[in-house]
């Protein structure tokens, strides 16, 4: 999913049993998404300039179907080929939490480990293992707004 522009990714390869390989020519024919380009003479499949690889938004799975044809006389004949590829997801976005800020109330001779709350997020990464911190400084108001000392 972060790929760099330009990467290679797979070459892809034909063989013209009655002409020579070097004059044949590679094409992608559909399935790319604009995400990928394949040269011409020599088939490396690479990333393309302005790629989008967010599974989010183009999925992870890539059906790209690409040409190749002869330089034959008088006919040109084409082959083609099925190309799968699949992005792998990357942790590239933040967690949000499902609210900007969580205020509870409680008595203040609850025992010790009384639930007070319970908060939760959301990361639109695949494979994100969300782990929870309290961050310091933690202040205790009451309900008329006057923070508490300990």
């Amino acid at each position: 999913e972060n790929a760099k522009t330009e990467s290679d990714v797979i070459r892809v390869e034909a063989d013209d049993p009655d002409g020579k390989n070097s004059d044949l020519r590679y094409s992608i024919h559909s399935g790319s998404k604009d995400n990928f380009v394949i040269n011409p003479s020599t088939g490396m499949i690479t990333v393309a300039p302005d790629d989008v690889l967010s599974i989010e938004q183009n999925g992870e799975l890539y059906q790209i179907e690409v040409r190749v044809i002869d330089n034959g006389e008088p006919y040109q004949q084409i082959g083609s080929a099925q190309v799968t590829i699949t992005v792998q997801d990357v942790n590239n976005k933040p967690p949000k939490f499902l609210q900007d800020s969580y205020t509870e109330y409680v008595l203040e001779n609850e025992p010790k480990g009384h639930h007070v709350l319970t908060i939760s997020a959301t990361d639109p990464d695949r494979n994100a293992d969300l782990e929870y911190d309290i961050i310091e400084p933690i202040v205790a108001r009451d309900k008329s707004g006057t923070k508490l000392e300990n």
